[in-house]
């Protein structure tokens, strides 16, 4: 299966993508903190188990390639609900530091629209940890709605709860959400990376 806009092409997850992939986590981790050590075996089994998901029947992962330059500049999933069969979770995207705010909203659209107007589904969710502060704002940034969390550790050093949040957008939130992703990517067209997502040529091929 392959997803595509004018600017990137999801493809299937395969080893080759491998190389570029570390270097994007790479990237990431020396953004963070330069003085932070990166851990390439760590990265790589990260990769190993998102392929899994496949052969597992518990998720389809995907490469995004820049049809611009013919880099991959990152990797995300489309997973399955338990016992849900019309609903789907959006795995965390990750992205090259170097993606503008535009490209990587149109990404999330471009897998929303894939979703909601090619599958079907009727729900879209989304789990992300409340100590991800990026993510967080990305996936209330697309018009998700917080349905509930659940407490999975507690920092002794800090005194900080980490808890995982359960975010999602329903069929009939779609249309709105729409809207207002286009409204967003129209506004960042203009920028001087030229994003193209404002309107969305999706198709899949099997």
């Amino acid at each position: 299966m392959i997803l595509e806009s004018r600017r990137v092409r999801f493809e299937p997850l395969q080893t080759v993508h491998f190389p570029e992939l570390l270097k994007v986590k790479h990237d990431i981790v020396l953004e963070q903190d330069e003085a932070m050590d990166f851990d390439q075996e760590i990265a790589f089994i990260e990769l190993t188990d998102l392929l899994m998901g496949r052969r597992r029947g518990s998720g389809y992962p995907f490469a995004i390639i820049d049809k611009f330059t013919g880099d991959v500049i990152g990797t995300t999933a489309i997973n399955n609900v338990p016992g849900c069969a019309l609903q789907l979770e959006l795995g965390k995207m990750i992205m090259s530091p170097g993606c503008s705010e535009g490209l990587s909203l149109g990404c999330r659209f471009l897998m929303l629209v894939y979703c909601f107007e090619t599958l079907g589904v009727t729900k879209v969710e989304f789990q992300v940890f409340s100590n991800d502060n990026q993510e967080r704002f990305i996936v209330q940034q697309l018009g998700a709605r917080l349905e509930g969390y659940s407490k999975v550790a507690q920092l002794q050093q800090s005194a900080t709860t980490i808890y995982l949040l359960k975010y999602s957008i329903v069929e009939s939130e779609w249309e709105r959400v729409r809207d207002s992703i286009n409204r967003q990517l129209q506004f960042n067209k203009g920028n001087a990376r030229g994003e193209s997502f404002r309107v969305v040529n999706l198709f899949s091929r099997n």
